[in-house]
């Protein structure tokens, strides 16, 4: 998990762990930490996530991207992101609830 200032400045160590098989990260974490407030699809935060997918691509690594929205999904899917996760529970229960109240 990158979702820690410390964890960015580390990454490349981390990556270098023979242990360590992929990334997974976490930016609304990862936001908080460096001090920018709730993660909000910034420059800022898209450059965190450029430097991660940056770091794994050299490490030969593959990385996780959470991509709820379409700018997201366009930025994973140009950084390389081996996988992306699209929806959680919160997300998936708040859709059910608004097509339920929409029905």
């Amino acid at each position: 998990m990158i979702e820690s200032a410390e964890a960015l400045a580390d990454v490349e160590a981390i990556l270098a762990l023979p242990t360590v098989d992929g990334l997974f990260v976490g930016p609304s974490d990862l936001s908080l930490s460096r001090g920018r407030g709730a993660y909000a699809k910034t420059e800022a935060d898209f450059a965190d996530l450029r430097r991660i997918a940056a770091a794994a691509k050299a490490a030969g690594k593959p990385w996780i991207m959470p991509a709820w929205s379409q700018a997201e999904r366009d930025l994973s899917r140009t950084l390389g992101s081996a996988w992306q996760v699209t929806v959680d529970e919160y997300g998936a229960l708040w859709t059910g609830i608004e097509a339920g109240l929409r029905a």
